[in-house]
């Protein structure tokens, strides 16, 4: 008898220091604005602009990806400011996995120095188990690219169960 799988995990992105620092600055510039504003009309319109900018920089820089696996379909969604969600990428595990494995196993190393371009779905924040996805791309031609991704133990067991030669889990000291 078959039996579905599906696992979720979601996973929040580091805001930059950059970005932080920005917004800091647009608040900064905003609350001057204001305040002058009061002595000249002039500085209406840069208080404005400079809300309207922080508001906007403030939910963009707030980034999650969910992972969804379905049966043989990982689904990589963004999710911008907790509001707007984008589909990303949906990989077919049956056709475009290659390999998956932590980050800098031996594993990939078939994959190394070979100019693939990367995507990166992760937290950024160094806390979590990286592991990284070879895919092909399924129209039949030798593409293929690196997918780093932050799963939780629950979706590597589970992709691993699908396709156990193709998946290296890491080990747990």
């Amino acid at each position: 008898m078959y039996q579905d799988t599906f696992v979720e995990n979601f996973v929040s992105r580091k805001t930059s220091m950059v970005m932080k620092l920005i917004s800091i600055l647009l608040l900064v510039l905003c609350i001057l604005s204001v305040l002058m504003f009061f002595l000249t009309p002039i500085f209406f319109l840069p208080a404005v602009v400079f809300g309207l900018a922080y508001y906007f920089m403030k939910t963009a820089i707030i980034v999650d990806y969910d992972y969804t696996l379905t049966n043989d379909q990982l689904d990589i969604a963004k999710v911008i400011g907790k509001q707007r969600r984008k589909n990303i990428m949906a990989i077919d595990l049956g056709g475009q996995l290659q390999a998956m494995a932590p980050e800098g196993s031996d594993a990939l190393a078939a994959y190394a120095g070979r100019g693939l371009s990367t995507k990166d779905f992760t937290s950024r924040s160094g806390q979590g188990q990286v592991y990284v996805m070879a895919l092909r791309d399924g129209t039949g031609r030798s593409d293929e690219m690196l997918v780093r991704i932050e799963p939780n133990e629950e979706m590597v067991n589970a992709i691993h169960k699908l396709k156990p030669r193709m998946v290296h889990v890491a080990e747990t000291v």
